[in-house]
């Protein structure tokens, strides 16, 4: 699970809630109402950092738009709400060196404008296959008619902050299909405005959800190990580990290190007592109570994804022998990093 659930589920419940406190009586109605707006933003943003972007969006809409919003105590009650929410997330990273934030942050650094109609690509296909194509289509549709009314939608607030920074981030790295998952509550709204393709659309999405369930089931069509994500994810890694550990004795190595954060949580579950596990990633330096180590003789190990030939390669496999990931292994000298039990 990925905390995009719960980012999406408190987005949603964020959107219904401010779509009672804009169209209550003034009051005590309408301060329950913007209060709870508050409550589960603030929970979205303890689901996920992204939530920002909505939080952006609304108070957008509330500065800007001709109803004085920000005049009125219901927005700042939100506000408050939201901040109390949060509040346990500051205060952890607070007590931490901000730790997760400067983790989030640090995908900034990254920048290959080079490769940016590359990303820009990727991002857009990701959407389309995330959302299925007709459903993508309703969105697009619904965006069309929203921005040719020409009317100041808080829909089309919430969705111009992410909106922007995702594109201005794909135009230098590489945006994840999942991370503009915070957008999908106001997007399947404004694909609403699509009229009756979404009939059409419906019906489309939940034929390929039952075909994938079908696939991931019982597998009526063979893939490849390497596209099946389900092989990829867990099939080999006893194999790889033994073979590792004998490697490693072979070549008197005093232990397997790796770079990959994953990988190196992987080996270090199925690795013998016997094996040593280093773990160079920064992350390790997160958790306390971790030692440093310096090995005199190791066998650094990093992933090569698809690459099944050349020297040095082994390959982790299925039990059929099916070929799942391809992983260079080569011996140096002086290496630290964090001991992993």
């Amino acid at each position: 699970m990925t905390p995009d659930t719960p980012l999406m589920f408190f987005s949603a419940l964020t959107l219904w809630a401010l779509s009672h406190a804009l169209y209550a009586s003034q009051g005590n109605r309408q301060l329950f109402w913007w209060g709870l707006v508050g409550g589960c933003l603030g929970l979205a943003g303890d689901s996920k950092y992204t939530a920002l972007f909505l939080a952006l969006g609304i108070a957008g809409f509330v500065l800007c738009s001709s109803r004085r919003l920000w005049c009125r105590l219901g927005p700042w009650v939100s506000a408050g709400t939201a901040g109390l929410m949060v509040m346990p997330v500051l205060w952890w990273n607070a007590t931490h060196h901000w730790a997760s934030f400067a983790k989030q942050g640090g995908r900034a650094g990254v920048w290959h404008p080079a490769r940016a109609l590359d990303f820009l690509g990727e991002l857009l296909a990701g959407q389309i296959g995330l959302a299925t194509p007709l459903v993508f289509l309703c969105i697009c549709i619904g965006l069309w008619r929203l921005w040719q009314s020409k009317q100041v939608s808080v829909l089309l607030w919430c969705l111009i902050p992410g909106g922007l920074i995702f594109i201005a981030h794909a135009c230098g790295d590489r945006v994840q299909a999942n991370w503009p998952s915070v957008l999908y509550p106001a997007l399947a709204l404004v694909g609403g405005g699509a009229g009756r393709y979404w009939k059409s659309a419906v019906v489309s999405s939940a034929f390929l959800c039952v075909a994938v369930t079908f696939q991931a089931l019982w597998e009526p069509l063979p893939l490849a190990a390497h596209w099946n994500p389900i092989l990829r994810q867990t099939a080999g890694w006893n194999r790889l580990a033994d073979y590792l550990e004998k490697r490693a004795q072979e070549q008197g190595a005093q232990a397997l290190v790796f770079e990959d954060y994953a990988l190196a949580s992987i080996m270090a579950y199925y690795h013998p007592e016997r094996t040593i596990i280093i773990g160079q990633d920064v992350r390790w330096s997160y958790l306390g109570g971790l030692s440093r180590r310096t090995m005199d003789h190791v066998l650094i190990v990093r992933d090569v994804g698809y690459v099944f030939s050349g020297k040095d390669i082994v390959i982790r496999s299925t039990q059929r022998g099916a070929r799942v990931r391809g992983y260079h292994v080569q011996y140096s000298e002086h290496v630290t990093g964090a001991l992993l039990p």
